[in-house]
Order: C-alpha cells, then sequence, then structure tokens
C-alpha cells in the first residue's frame, strides 16, 4: 500500500461517492499524471478530465487514464475539446462550463491539474450542504506550495483565514461583502451542488460571457447573489503547486505556469472596445439574477449600475488593470518571495500577509503531497508523465 492509501486507510470517506471532480488541462502531460494519481485513491462518484491539449499531449493523456482506468480501477472520464487559441479565453470558460453539464453526481467540484484537493474537507463541505439545503457553496482555505530556489521545496505559503463565509440571507449584503473582499476570496474553487454549478454557466452564456476576464468573476459574482457558502478556516481545502511559477523569481505576463497570465488585462478590453460590451452584458446577467432573487424594488437601470460598481470594485482589486498599484502589489510579493523564509516570514506576520513555513511544520497529509511533488519533480522538465507508483 502506497502512503496515500496508508494514511487514509481508516477514515470514512464515503461521501466522496455524491461528488465529482472535474479537472481541466492543457498541454501539461507531468501536472494532469500527477493529479490523476493522487486523486485516483479517493471513491470520487466520477473524475472528469477536461483536456483541450494539442494532439500530441492528448495522446499521453488518454494512455494516463487509461492506466488507471483499468490498472487502479479509478472512475474517470474523459473529454476531448479543441486545443485553447481564442485571445481572451473563452474557449476556457466554455470548457469548464461544458465539463461540469456531464457532471451525474450531486455535488462537483472544479480543480486545476496543479492543485490537490483534501478528501476530508472536501467530506466535511458535503455533510455540511447536506444538512443545510440554504446554502449551495462549502470551501475551506487554500494552500500555495511555494520554492525559495529553483528545483528545490524549502517551504510552504499558508493564506488560512483570509475568505469568509458569505452566509447573510439578503443576497445584496452577500453582493457587497464579496465585492469588498480581498483577492483570494475566491469562490470558484468551492465545492457546489451541481444543479446550480451547471445553472450559473447556462446563465452566463446565454448573456455571451464567454471571456476569461468577465467569466471568472461572472461565476464567482451570480454565485454569491444566488445562494450562500459556508468557509471553515480551519480545514485545508486545496493544496495548489506554485513552485515553478515563482522558482525563476521573475513575474512573467505570460508565463505558461498560469493561464490567467497568458490572456490580457482590462487595458486592452478598452482599447478595443470590447469592456463596454462585456460589462453590459454581464450586469445585465447579475441584475436580472439579483431582482429574481430579492424583493427588491429596485429598477432594472439601477441594479444594473451596482452591478457595475460590484463588477469594477473586483477587477481592481484581482489586479485584472495593468495599473501602478497592481504594479506595486506584484513587487512587493515578489520580494516577499526572495527574501529567506525567516525573513519572509516576519515580514509577512507584520503586514499580515500569508505566512510562509517550513515542511517540517506542516500536517501529515500535506506532508504526503509534497513528498509526491519532491520524487516527481525532475519530470517536470521535459513534461512527462509521472509513474503509477511514483
Amino acid at each position: 500500500m502506497d502512503s496515500i492509501g496508508e494514511f487514509y486507510a481508516d477514515k470514512d470517506l464515503n461521501l466522496l461517492k455524491k461528488l465529482t471532480v472535474v479537472i481541466p488541462t492543457y498541454n501539461r502531460n507531468y501536472y494532469l499524471s500527477r493529479c490523476l494519481w493522487y486523486h485516483s485513491h479517493f471513491p470520487f462518484g466520477e473524475i472528469i478530465v477536461a483536456d483541450s491539449s494539442p494532439e500530441g499531449k492528448k495522446v499521453v493523456n488518454r494512455e494516463i487514464v487509461r492506466k488507471l482506468v483499468e490498472e487502479r480501477g479509478a472512475n474517470i472520464r474523459y473529454l476531448e475539446y479543441l486545443p485553447e487559441t481564442e485571445k481572451y479565453g473563452g474557449d476556457i470558460v466554455r470548457k469548464w462550463g461544458d465539463a461540469v453539464q456531464h457532471v451525474e453526481t450531486q455535488y462537483s467540484q472544479t480543480c486545476t491539474d496543479k492543485e490537490f484537493l483534501n478528501p476530508m474537507t472536501l467530506c466535511k463541505c458535503i455533510a455540511f450542504l447536506d444538512e443545510h439545503a440554504d446554502y449551495d457553496m462549502a470551501a475551506g482555505p487554500r494552500y500555495n506550495i511555494k520554492s525559495s530556489k529553483s528545483g528545490d521545496i524549502e517551504f510552504f505559503e499558508a493564506s488560512p483565514g483570509r475568505s469568509l463565509s458569505i452566509d447573510y440571507p439578503d443576497s445584496l449584503a452577500r453582493l457587497l461583502v464579496f465585492s469588498t473582499s480581498l483577492p483570494d476570496t475566491f469562490n470558484i474553487a468551492s465545492l457546489r451542488r451541481s444543479h446550480v454549478h451547471k445553472r450559473v454557466y447556462n446563465k452566463l452564456f446565454e448573456s455571451e460571457i464567454n471571456d476569461l476576464r468577465f467569466g471568472e468573476l461572472g461565476l464567482e459574482l451570480f454565485s454569491v447573489i444566488s445562494s450562500k457558502s459556508i468557509y471553515f478556516p480551519g480545514d485545508p481545502h486545496i493544496y495548489r503547486d506554485t513552485i515553478k511559477l515563482y522558482s525563476s523569481h521573475k513575474i512573467k505576463r505570460s508565463t505558461p505556469e498560469s493561464s490567467a497570465t497568458r490572456y490580457p488585462l482590462l487595458e486592452e478590453y478598452l482599447q478595443t472596445g470590447l469592456y463596454t460590451d462585456y460589462m453590459d452584458h454581464l450586469s445585465s446577467c447579475l441584475a436580472h439574477e439579483y431582482l429574481s432573487s430579492s424583493s427588491s424594488e429596485m429598477t432594472v437601470k439601477d441594479a444594473q449600475d451596482l452591478m457595475r460598481i460590484a463588477i469594477l470594485n473586483l477587477q481592481k482589486i484581482r489586479g485584472f488593470f495593468a495599473n501602478p498599484s497592481s504594479d506595486i502589489s506584484r513587487c512587493g510579493s515578489l520580494i516577499l518571495t526572495c527574501l529567506p523564509t525567516e525573513i519572509s516570514t516576519y515580514v509577512r506576520r507584520v503586514l499580515n500577509r500569508p505566512v510562509q513555513s517550513p515542511l517540517a511544520d506542516i500536517p501529515d497529509d500535506f506532508q504526503i503531497i509534497t513528498q509526491i511533488l519532491i520524487r516527481t519533480l525532475y519530470l517536470h522538465k521535459e513534461d512527462k508523465a509521472i509513474p503509477l507508483n511514483p
């Protein structure tokens, strides 16, 4: 028995049968193979792979899925999409939305190929939603696995406590709280009721929201307006590998390690006239959802104006505009990344930023994940799939 199976052997994970994990991937055999190998240890209702890689990469990914299905008995469905070519990332958003439509279980969870889900937190989220019909989303904190030297995993960065439950019964209150929250208060990575997850994407596509920037914020804002969400600050939900993203000590706008950085910021939308069109479509979509889900006597125009304010505020917070403040923020993050761990940890505590911790201090379940990374990182450079028993 490998370390993952041994660690969870005495844990009750039966609730995971109610959950489908949707894993979007593009052009990364190493990351997908590692992600699937890890998650194939758990009794999910299904794992759905949404692959838009070029054909050469798809050949490898199909073989990865075949081996896990035939040799490990994993329940994986493999969906193929055309390679991502659209300038503003509309094909990414449509891929995610279409993959969710294939979910057949009660709950769904999107997980990128660089992430590892904590099965115990997933069970806690499912148990809560089973008991609380007025909530549609549940999540815990996300942790980033980072490195201060190329090729070495020296520490992890914890970001607990910076997200929050958005559980006000009034949809306007939820919107106002969310639209002024810190950048890492995301709900894209929440565990969701599948029928609500599908509905959100359908509504966005009906409103012609088919780009990455407005699509992601549309998913989040629509979800907040339509339902309540619970956040468990003490239960790690997702561990995200950002080792290669930061190992060069340079922040690049076009790094292949992050889909968000491969696409234009909103300045280009403004220059081409797309910004106004997308803003009108999304604000109208959100306004109609708000008015249909509340007893507000607000006019449609006033509701749309309110939604524009919320959208613009989140876009600024998330750094979707290439303005000086976002450049300064990225510069500060870069400096913290390059500092020695003990100095960076002190500065982060003073600034109330996420704190780095040495690997020796991390929980046992997180230790398992970092060991997978350490043993397989040599395959990253040539993008090779990991063996079935790394």
